[in-house]
């Protein structure tokens, strides 16, 4: 989501839009700053993700975000994500400006406080937007008539190696959390074969324990923990898939990018979403199992004929998704939502 705010709020700067961007600040960045063109304000917040095993900060003034949303005198607001505390200010204190929310997520069933979480604040929440997207058809599930717009990705940036890979790596991408599955990867690496590799490129709260069931399942000299790396558009091109087995999902942007690298993409339902075409691009996982997953990696290890027709699909998968396509689009829905305001 991070990455998909990004992207929208520079590309829109270009166009000659004036964009400004309130997140919650975590780790002692600036209060203000202007990036490539962006205003970007961050609220003093604290962090609860260690606390709760899953991504989650709170603003530590609320009334900070209320002011700024009136220091900016904005024309429409666009708010991402359902779970995200400042998601919810916002559309609480925007005194009538115009709102666009976009679903990042399908629906979500983790525990009896999620589930009334979603029965109660993340309905009203939609409901008090104006104008509902979603990332993809998965997440519009989640609010029916919601405009789906998918995710772009940038296919200059992201592209296949030019050169032979060294061996055989399974990577995975993204935050080392409950719900992105990165547990079912590892776990799976004792049924794959030995020559088989995995690369973890990202943190969390999960890391520490990740790191010591490799070392109690003897595999700690086949997996590589990389941290956060600014530079995964030339670390993905290096692995010859990609593992996304994660619980709750709209439009993997990590899914897209392996893609656009030319890697078939091993994904649960959620993370496969309207990208994954079984045997094709990639595998769609049914069971979630370590030896499933463990199944398909050594299904394309031993294949190689296979893996370089699934590479060449997944690359043409990507070509379909641009940053530009998704921009027009979300241009459409900001003047469609003011004038509708204008016009009630």
């Amino acid at each position: 989501m991070e990455v998909v705010v990004q992207q929208l709020a520079e590309r829109l700067a270009l166009r000659g839009h004036t964009v400004s961007v309130l997140t919650l600040n975590t780790e002692g960045a600036p209060f203000k700053e202007r990036i490539n063109n962006v205003n970007v304000f961050r609220l003093p917040s604290l962090e609860l993700t260690h606390l709760v095993g899953m991504q989650l900060a709170i603003p530590l003034n609320p009334l900070m975000l209320a002011s700024f949303l009136r220091f900016c005198q904005a024309e429409v607001i666009h708010v991402h994500n359902r779970f995200f505390t400042a998601s919810a200010l916002a559309i609480s204190l925007r005194n009538g400006t115009p709102a666009v929310f976009t679903l990042h997520l399908g629906p979500v069933a983790m525990g009896k406080a999620v589930s009334l979480y979603e029965r109660v604040i993340s309905k009203g929440l939609l409901r008090a937007a104006n104008t509902v997207t979603a990332v993809s058809h998965l997440a519009a599930k989640v609010y029916p008539g919601s405009r789906v717009i998918p995710n772009g990705v940038d296919i200059e940036r992201f592209q296949p190696p030019l050169t032979e890979k060294d061996g055989f790596k399974v990577m995975c991408v993204g935050r080392l959390i409950r719900n992105k599955g990165p547990l079912r990867l590892l776990e799976a690496i004792p049924h794959m074969h030995p020559d088989v590799s995995v690369v973890f490129v990202g943190d969390g709260p999960l890391r520490s324990s990740l790191e010591a069931r490799s070392v109690q399942l003897g595999i700690a000299d086949r997996v590589l923990f990389q941290g956060i790396r600014p530079d995964v558009h030339l670390i993905l091109p290096t692995a010859s898939l990609l593992v996304r087995a994660s619980d709750t999902e709209g439009m993997s942007l990590a899914v897209l990018e392996a893609l656009a690298c030319g890697l078939p993409v091993i994904a649960s339902p959620a993370s496969a979403g309207d990208l994954i075409e079984h045997g094709v691009n990639g595998f769609r996982l049914e069971e979630m199992s370590p030896e499933e997953i463990a199944g398909y990696v050594n299904q394309l290890h031993s294949g190689p004929r296979k893996l370089r027709e699934m590479s060449f699909e997944a690359r043409r998968t990507a070509e379909r998704f641009s940053w530009e396509k998704s921009l027009d689009e979300y241009e459409e829905v900001y003047r469609d939502t003011v004038r509708g305001k204008r016009d009630a």
